[in-house]
């Protein structure tokens, strides 16, 4: 099992647990400070909750919270990545009682009625498995029209997609800007 340390803001110091799998696998470091520094500078970050789509360990969000968003909400479908995030949270729990932390053992792509449970505008980090996985070559295309549903029952401020450079994303979705990391990029996808 590895490890990661919440490196800034109120959870700074935190340290959590990650399993690499076949199924999951952590956010590059870079890729990583770019997006947290993204979501730091966020006006009203307190009023919105964060949806981490494709949790894994949970470490996007747990991040989140530490620079301000003040609720989260994390939906792993894989068994063995939800135990291991499930343990995250509750040591995060126990150090930081006031954090608003909810996960669902269940596909975000397969859980319109859980999301539209949410009260605040949401911002979604989307992580999917590659494209390029096994059962996963339509990945994009399913997150896009399921957006599109989902953006008529709740109040999405903004998706973030974190995506294998290669692919044209364009193709899926309104970007607003992108960046990229190699082999990996972000891209802001409008609401």
């Amino acid at each position: 099992m590895h490890s990661f340390v919440i490196r800034q803001g109120r959870l700074k110091g935190l340290k959590l647990f990650f399993e690499s799998s076949l199924t999951t696998r952590p956010t590059k470091s870079r890729v990583k400070t770019s997006l947290i520094d993204r979501l730091r500078n966020l006006e009203r970050k307190e009023e919105i909750c964060f949806v981490e789509c494709f949790s894994g360990s949970g470490q996007i969000g747990f991040e989140a919270l530490s620079v301000g968003f003040k609720e989260c909400v994390f939906f792993e479908v894989d068994k063995q990545a939800f135990s291991n995030l499930s343990k995250n949270i509750n040591l995060c729990k126990a150090r930081f009682k006031d954090v608003c932390i909810t996960s669902f053992h269940a596909s975000f792509l397969e859980s319109l009625a859980l999301l539209k449970t949410i009260k605040k505008p949401c911002l979604l980090y989307l992580d999917p498995p590659f494209s390029i996985r096994e059962g996963f070559s339509d990945i994009y295309e399913r997150i896009a029209n399921f957006l599109n549903i989902l953006k008529q029952d709740i109040n999405v401020t903004l998706c973030i997609l974190e995506f294998n450079t290669d692919i044209d994303i364009e193709q899926f979705f309104n970007i607003e800007s992108k960046v990229s990391f190699g082999k990996t990029s972000l891209a802001f996808i409008k609401s």
